[in-house]
């Protein structure tokens, strides 16, 4: 979304107002999710934010196709067990004309992110083992 319309989509001024720009579009989580989060005091900001129901994507952005709305609805759902992967996000509909299930491997490794707690690190170390 933030390729096609140039600017950032949440752009909150840090993350807790990001988190309500989002929870704004996306609606606040529900209970259920809530239970889910381990870490009390993060699920109890969110259990006490203001409640907000989901818009419809398509009124938010009516010029655009329903094919992009219905994506990216699916790639912005909250609970990231219920969120389209990046496998599934390339069978949708939207990227029909550059799918191609012969030139899209899956990946069979592991990922380390043992840099992670290497604290002498600056920030362009970290870009640069992110990238790697």
């Amino acid at each position: 979304m933030e390729l096609l319309t140039g600017t950032v989509l949440f752009p909150g001024k840090n993350y807790l107002h990001q988190l309500d720009l989002i929870f704004r579009v996306r609606g606040t989580p529900d209970e259920k999710f809530c239970n889910e989060i381990s870490n009390t005091q993060a699920r109890e900001w969110v259990l006490n934010k203001k409640k907000y129901d989901k818009i419809d994507l398509q009124k938010a952005w009516p010029e655009l196709p329903a094919e992009l709305v219905d994506l990216l609805d699916k790639m912005l759902e909250i609970d990231p067990l219920k969120r389209l992967t990046a496998k599934d996000a390339l069978k949708h509909t939207f990227f029909r004309e550059l799918h191609d299930p012969e030139d899209e491997p899956d990946f069979e490794g592991k990922f380390d992110f043992s840099f992670e707690t290497d604290s002498s690190l600056d920030l362009k170390d970290f870009q640069r083992l992110i990238k790697e």
